[in-house]
């Protein structure tokens, strides 16, 4: 039961889009610059990310199998 939404999208940056990295002032507890609840990950060896990627996906399926609607998926998902 992964709640669903049809949204249209068009996945292609502007062909100006300026991609940046922050200053070391703008990383900050909360999140990076004005994204709040984000975080930069350094350091992280590829198996190891995919490890925890590995453990999300099986997170997510188990919440998946056991949520009968989106409220309940987002209560055990949380």
């Amino acid at each position: 039961m992964i709640p669903r939404v049809d949204i249209d999208l068009y996945p292609v940056p502007p062909r100006h889009a300026a991609f940046w990295m922050p200053a070391e002032g703008e990383i900050h507890d909360e999140g990076i610059g004005f994204f709040q609840g984000v975080w930069a990950i350094f350091d992280v060896p590829l198996a190891e990310a995919a490890d925890v990627v590995a453990d999300e996906r099986t997170a997510a399926i188990a919440v998946d199998a056991t949520a009968a609607d989106p409220e309940a998926f987002e209560y055990f998902a949380n």
